[in-house]
């Protein structure tokens, strides 16, 4: 009796880790640190690019995107489909790569970012960059604002 209670507990026990690992999984999703890598990516895949610029944990809405707009499910699935997805943070930039740093302060500069973070919608095939206001909202909001920027209809 010891030994398979020590069994099912120890399956149960592997079963939980599983689905609370692949929970983490799904809800996982790539962004690029470098404009051109994802530049590359959105023409091959017919995409726009969601540039986030940050600083990153230095403000509430930072936390607050990352944690409960980016990470949701209903965010990655549309990203996954939808977006190439290009972070700079200014954070962590400074002291590793001199020239990403430039390039970066450059972009902020053209984009006239005085305020973290900030979103922008990029359509490299239009050359058309648009401002996506994020300040408290949901990611359903923020999918709809990116659809009614870019996409002729909703993600089903």
């Amino acid at each position: 009796m010891g030994r398979l209670r020590i069994t099912l507990l120890t399956f149960l026990f592997i079963l939980v880790v599983g689905v609370a690992t692949g929970d983490a999984q799904s809800r996982q999703v790539l962004w690029y640190q470098e404009m051109e890598v994802a530049r590359q990516a959105a023409e091959k895949d017919g995409l726009p690019i969601l540039l986030f610029i940050t600083y990153s944990g230095h403000n509430d809405e930072d936390i607050r995107l990352r944690g409960d707009v980016f990470s949701s499910p209903e965010f990655v699935e549309f990203a996954r489909k939808r977006l190439v997805l290009l972070e700079t943070d200014f954070a962590s930039s400074g002291s590793s790569d001199l020239s990403r740093m430039q390039a970066n302060r450059r972009m902020a500069k053209n984009l006239k970012v005085n305020t973290f973070p900030a979103l922008f919608l990029l359509d490299h095939f239009k050359g058309k960059t648009t401002r996506i206001p994020h300040e408290g909202k949901s990611e359903k909001s923020l999918i709809a604002s990116i659809e009614s920027i870019y996409f002729d209809q909703p993600m089903k």
